[in-house]
This record gives structure tokens, C-alpha cells and sequence, in this order.
């Protein structure tokens, strides 16, 4: 590689942009993104991580047309199909973000994160027994996936299960006692006795 090598130069400000995006400057990721993306018009993994960047500040419709645009550039790949299904089902697209979950599980065997999107979708379609499955498959692959415990416990609420609900919570602060998620839910629960 030389000092001006336009291909490092792209991976290394991709790298910062994720960088930027994982310590919450999502902000300059996006500008970093941006950049690449008018430079590069099918730079898959700078329109990936633009849309991903997008999601991260709830901007559906822009996370939209750039994973829309990155599943352009590389057809198939779970990644971008698991953002994709995010942005349709916070746009109220819940049969698209399903029908795109399923055809990445499909495509990749499935993941954590592609069964925790799966639950996700299932839970807020009220489909509550179809949603603590996908959870249960996800938590099965990741014990430790938080979110996914956390939204089980949504489930079991309603479903009418607050003690399951309730252990969940509770196991969820016991590894993590500043989880103000977790810890909001469990103080909002009824009274037990």
C-alpha cells in the first residue's frame, strides 16, 4: 500500500466513521459517510453504514434509501437486510420488515440479531407466542443479548406473565444495575405480593 492509495484511504475513513458511530458521534459518522457515498455512489459498505447511522438517530426514511442502495450494491447480505427490516417496520412496513428478516434468515442460518429483528416485528404485530419464540432462539445463540431479554420481558407483560416478566427484569439489573431500561420496566410492573 502507498501513502495515497485511494482504497486504504476509503477503508480508513470508513473505519473512523464506524469508530465515530459506535462511541455515539453519529453525527460525524454520517459526514464521513456522506462523503464517501458522493465519491463513491455504490460503495456498499459506506451506504451501509450511513443507513445504520440514520437508524441510530430514528431518520427511517434517509436509513431506508441508503440500505435500500447498499442492497443494491450487494444483494443478499443479512447485514443490510437486518437494517432494512428495522427502517420498514419503524415506517409501519411490519410485512415487508418480516417478509426481509425471514429472507435473511434464510440466506444467513440466522443469527442473534436477525432473531432478535424477528421477535421485534412479532412483538409489535402483537404476535406474542411467535415473538417469545424468536427471542427464546436468540437468547439461545446469546445468552447475553440484553435487548432480547429485555423485550421477552416486554412480552410476558403482555401476555399476563408479570413474575416471568418481573425474573426477567430483575436478572437483567442483577449483570447490569444501571440498565435504566430494565430497571423503568420493573418499577412500572403492578405491585406483587
Amino acid at each position: 500500500m502507498t501513502p495515497g492509495d485511494p482504497i486504504q484511504d476509503c477503508l480508513n475513513r470508513l473505519n473512523e466513521a464506524d469508530r465515530c458511530r459506535m462511541s455515539g458521534d453519529t453525527d460525524r459518522a454520517i459526514a464521513i459517510c456522506r462523503t464517501l457515498v458522493d465519491r463513491f455512489p455504490n460503495y456498499w459498505a459506506a451506504l451501509h453504514t450511513l443507513g445504520l447511522s440514520y437508524l441510530d438517530v430514528k431518520d427511517y426514511q434517509k436509513a431506508l434509501d441508503c440500505l435500500v442502495r447498499a442492497s443494491i450494491a450487494s444483494p443478499g447480505n443479512w447485514k443490510t437486510m437486518l437494517g432494512l427490516a428495522e427502517a420498514y417496520l419503524n415506517l409501519g412496513g411490519s410485512k415487508l420488515a418480516l417478509e426481509t428478516i425471514e429472507s435473511a434468515i434464510a440466506a444467513s442460518g440466522g443469527n442473534g440479531d436477525l432473531y432478535y429483528m424477528l421477535g421485534e416485528i412479532y412483538r409489535r404485530t402483537q404476535r406474542y407466542a411467535a415473538a417469545e419464540q424468536a427471542l427464546r432462539k436468540a437468547l439461545a445463540i446469546e445468552p447475553n443479548f440484553h435487548a432480547a431479554s429485555l423485550s421477552l420481558g416486554l412480552c410476558r407483560i403482555e401476555t399476563g406473565d408479570v413474575e416471568g416478566a418481573a425474573r426477567l427484569f430483575e436478572a437483567l439489573i442483577a449483570i447490569d444495575p444501571q440498565f435504566s431500561e430494565a430497571l423503568f420496566r420493573l418499577a412500572s410492573l403492578p405491585v406483587r405480593s
